[in-house]
């Protein structure tokens, strides 16, 4: 049978599979449960630095629009499993990649690749010095979503990518500010030349970060109408869909005041202006990259660049990394920060464990008697 099953009565011809199911209201636990087994992974999907249009081309040859598999697959991902917008573009950008590949060196599409080629696609990326070992492993996962998503949804009758092998992947603990570089970072805004609103947007933006320990993308979508400064708390979307709250210490609620002001916040709304807490200066919603070089020029003027421990560049993570890491320094429980995090599950919030035992074990070196 040729791996690409079009007229396999599991294609579901001439009509989408999920809107039958969402009309009927009933599950098809057989699918679900053949994607998730081909799935067999989870992991977290990194966003890609540039933004990518899912509508570009992803088959290689340069066509305007992707093939229907992989739009199926984006709309799957959407509508059933909750992804965010970003999480979307970071699977479109890595079977875009692959694309290129399989047209250029074995002039094929991607439904029709086999194992052999997935598996010299991945060997490539890995050969490249460009690429991390993590860009690789992240991409060798699209792969298994992708075409176990084609095979649950009766496009071939089997998943290419199921046995591929990934990179050993180094454990690399994240790097944090100490408490004393937070507060210098905090206070940049105030020590800097801007002036009136920027300056005012600026400073509530990392009070809100660093009090609230929430993922830029999640502090950027922050809506006014989600935000009780009375209560001192606020309502994100997180990833996968999930609204949840998040705290806002005094500092940050009065930084807030300051900045939802006619003088602050009022200077930059437009007419055509969305009802985000912050905004540009022309009134539009901040852009990740906008902010990464906020929390960069800020960093710098604090002079924390030379002294971070964590080695690298300090970005809004850094932020969310120390709000980890301190709270546990401070007494929290591993279960309270996940919960603050927004983690989905504790496998992903206990690497802060490791970099509270590391203090822990210089703490003992330091002050027991025999240490």
């Amino acid at each position: 049978m040729s791996p690409l099953i079009r007229g396999s009565p599991f294609r579901w011809d001439g009509y989408s599979h999920r809107k039958l199911k969402r009309e009927r209201g009933g599950a098809d636990t057989d699918r679900e449960e053949v994607f998730s087994v081909a799935a067999g992974i989870d992991t977290f999907m990194p966003t890609p630095s540039i933004a990518y249009n899912p509508a570009a081309s992803v088959d290689g040859r340069g066509d305007p629009f992707p093939l229907p598999e992989v739009e199926e697959f984006l709309d799957y991902l959407a509508s059933e499993c909750g992804l965010s917008r970003l999480t979307l573009a970071a699977y479109a950008a890595d079977l875009a990649v692959l694309g290129r590949y399989l047209a250029e060196t074995h002039e094929t599409e991607l439904p029709l690749a086999t194992t052999a080629q997935l598996r010299g696609f991945l060997h490539a990326q890995s050969d490249d010095s460009q690429h991390a070992a993590r860009t690789v492993d992240r991409r060798r996962v699209t792969l298994r979503l992708f075409y176990g998503f084609l095979l649950a949804d009766g496009y071939r009758d089997e998943n290419p990518a199921a046995e591929l092998r990934g990179p050993k992947l180094p454990r690399s603990l994240p790097g944090v500010l100490r408490e004393e570089q937070i507060a210098a970072l905090l206070a940049a805004p105030q020590q800097t030349t801007s002036q009136g609103p920027l300056r005012l947007r600026d400073a509530a933006l990392l009070q809100t970060l660093y009090a609230s320990g929430a993922r830029i993308s999640e502090v950027l979508s922050l809506e006014m109408a989600a935000l009780s400064l009375e209560e001192g708390r606020g309502r994100v979307m997180g990833k996968h869909n999930r609204e949840r709250i998040i705290r806002l210490a005094p500092p940050a609620v009065a930084a807030l005041q300051e900045w939802l002001t006619a003088d602050g916040r009022g200077a930059f709304v437009r007419e055509e202006s969305p009802p985000l807490v912050f905004l540009s200066r022309t009134g539009k919603r901040i852009s990740r990259v906008d902010a990464w070089r906020l929390v960069r020029k800020y960093a710098a003027h604090a002079g924390l660049e030379r002294t971070f421990a964590g080695g690298g560049s300090i970005t809004p993570h850094t932020i969310r990394h120390s709000f980890a890491t301190h709270l546990l320094e401070r007494g929290a429980d591993v279960r309270s920060v996940q919960e603050l995090l927004g983690h989905a599950t504790l496998r992903t919030t206990q690497i802060y464990t490791h970099v509270d035992r590391q203090r822990l074990t210089r703490n003992h070196e330091r002050f027991h008697p025999r240490g």
